[in-house]
C-alpha cells in the first residue's frame, strides 16, 4: 500500500495547531494577530501542499461531526474552517442548516486542505426532534401517531439527502441507531437506498448500529466506504475490540472499520462512550480478523472550549494518528 512519511514541515505545524482554528474568542490583544499565510506564504503554501498530499496517501482517518448551527455563524466554534486542518472528513449534522458562509468555508476546505464534507443523514435527530414535540404536547387528545410520524420522518429525510446536491456535500453519512422495528426505518432507509442508485459517484458512509438494519438495506453496508460502530458502553480499546468483532457477519465488509468517540456537551460535561483517546489507542493496535480505518468523532465544535488548547482532544487524536503514519514509514 501507498505510504506518505509526515514531513517535518507538516509535523511541526500541525503540533503548533497552524490553521485557523488558531483563532480564539474576541479579546484584548497587545499586538495585531497575523492570520496563517500572511507572515510567510511561501512556507504555508508548502504545508497546505504537504496536508492534501498526505490526506491522499494510504493512513488512518480523522473524521469529526460538527453540528451546522441556525442560522448565520456567530462564534468561532460556528465555522468549518475554525476545525484543525488535518480532519480528512467533515460530518455536518443538520446539513439542512448550512448557509452561504459555511457553504463557501465547506469549498475553500477541500481546495485549500483537502478536507472533505458530508450530509449527516440521521434517523436518530429525526426520532429525538419529534419526542420532544410529543412531549411538549402533554397530555393533549389529539396526540400525532405511527402515521404522522413516518410523514415526519419523510420530509426531515428528504432535507437532510436533499442537502447533499443542494450544498454540494462530496457524500452522506448515514446515521441509523434505531432499533430493528422503529417505526421510520424502512421509509428512511428507502429514501436512502434510493439516493444510492442515483449518487453512486459520491461518498457513502454507514453510522451507528449495522446490526438493526432490515435484511433489505444490509447491501448498503458493503458499499460503504467505511463503517463507523458506535459502541456506547465500551471505556476501554479493549472494549471497542470487542465490540467491533461482535459486528463481523457475512454482510460486513472486515476491511473498513472505524469507531465512534465523543466530546462531552457543554451543557453537560459527562463521558458517554469511548474518548477520541481511547478511539486512537484502539487504532494503534492491530487485529487479523478485521482492518481498523479511523476514528470518528462527535460534537466536535464543543472540542473547541478544551482547557489548554483549542480542539485540545481532537488534537490530540491527531497527533497519535500521524504519529503511526511516521512509524509505519520507519519500520518499512
Amino acid at each position: 500500500m501507498k505510504k506518505i512519511l509526515i514531513p517535518t514541515l507538516l509535523t511541526a505545524l500541525l503540533a503548533a495547531g497552524v490553521s485557523c482554528s488558531k483563532w480564539t474568542e474576541p479579546e484584548a490583544l497587545d499586538f495585531p494577530y497575523t492570520p496563517p499565510g500572511q507572515e510567510n506564504a511561501a512556507v504555508y503554501e508548502a504545508y497546505l501542499k504537504q496536508l492534501r498530499d498526505y490526506k491522499k496517501s494510504d493512513h488512518k482517518i480523522l473524521m469529526v461531526e460538527f453540528a451546522a448551527p441556525e442560522g448565520r455563524p456567530t462564534r468561532q466554534p460556528d465555522h468549518l474552517n475554525s476545525l484543525p486542518d488535518i480532519v480528512d472528513y467533515v460530518c455536518v449534522s443538520h446539513p439542512e442548516n448550512m448557509t452561504s458562509e459555511l457553504v463557501d468555508e465547506m469549498r475553500e476546505l477541500l481546495s485549500r486542505k483537502g478536507t472533505q464534507s458530508l450530509a449527516n443523514v440521521d434517523y436518530m435527530a429525526i426520532q429525538n426532534d419529534w419526542d420532544e414535540m410529543i412531549s411538549e404536547m402533554g397530555e393533549a387528545e389529539d396526540i400525532p401517531g405511527d402515521a404522522e410520524f413516518q410523514e415526519y420522518c419523510r420530509q426531515r429525510t428528504k432535507a437532510m439527502i436533499e442537502s447533499c446536491d443542494k450544498f454540494g456535500f462530496a457524500g452522506i453519512v448515514v446515521a441509523y441507531k434505531g432499533t430493528i422495528t422503529s417505526p421510520g426505518q424502512k421509509i428512511f432507509m428507502d429514501m436512502v437506498y434510493q439516493w444510492r442508485q442515483t449518487h453512486r459517484n459520491r461518498i457513502m458512509i454507514m453510522h451507528g448500529f449495522i446490526q438493526n438494519l432490515l435484511d433489505e438495506y444490509r447491501p448498503l453496508v458493503g458499499d460503504s466506504r467505511y463503517i463507523v460502530l458506535w459502541a456506547n458502553t465500551a471505556n476501554a480499546a479493549s472494549d471497542l475490540t470487542r465490540y467491533v468483532a461482535g459486528r463481523l457477519d457475512s454482510y460486513v465488509p472486515s476491511d473498513r472499520f472505524m469507531v465512534e468517540s465523543a466530546i462531552p456537551p457543554l451543557q453537560n460535561p459527562t463521558q458517554t462512550g469511548p474518548t477520541p483517546a481511547v478511539a486512537a489507542e484502539w487504532l494503534s493496535t492491530v487485529d487479523e480478523r478485521f482492518s481498523k480505518s479511523g476514528i470518528y468523532i462527535t460534537n466536535a465544535q464543543d472540542d473547541y472550549y478544551s482547557t489548554g488548547r483549542i480542539y485540545n482532544s481532537i488534537r490530540s487524536a491527531a497527533e497519535m494518528i500521524t504519529s503511526m503514519a511516521t512509524d509505519d514509514q520507519q519500520t518499512e
